[in-house]
């Protein structure tokens, strides 16, 4: 069997090793939206996050979370170290009007969980025709 050899990952693999990778200001999380029944279940992943480094609000049916977290690094020596961001703040639309006040938040094994329902404004209604 021939094997081929690539230079450039030698070279990237190389400069990996020397070069300190970017710090990222704002990383985004991973967010997943799901409708069910009346309601918007939105998931962000936040590994490591604690309640106290989350701010979540809705206004004008746009929902943001933001989050930041003090971490010193100076006692670590880290071999490669990608997970730069300790903050991010992220706004979306919302695609109905959803009830603020019966809003719901969890966090669990590092997944936020939002929980919104639909106004009732949003709500679907009968007209009669006369």
């Amino acid at each position: 069997m021939l094997t081929t050899y690539n230079v450039l990952h030698d070279i990237n693999s190389l400069l990996d090793s020397f070069i300190e990778p970017r710090h990222a200001v704002h990383e985004l999380p991973n967010v997943d939206f799901e409708e069910k029944e009346g309601e918007i279940n939105v998931k962000y992943l936040v590994p490591e996050a604690k309640i106290e480094d989350i701010d979540i609000q809705l206004e004008n049916n746009i929902l943001k979370v933001s989050y930041e977290r003090e971490q010193d690094d100076s006692e670590r020596r880290y071999i490669r170290k990608e997970r730069t961001s300790n903050r991010f703040s992220r706004a979306i639309k919302l695609p109905y009007k959803v009830d603020g006040d019966n809003a719901q938040a969890s966090l669990k094994d590092g997944v936020l969980k939002v929980t919104l329902k639909k106004s009732p404004d949003a709500l679907p209604k009968k007209i009669e025709i006369k």
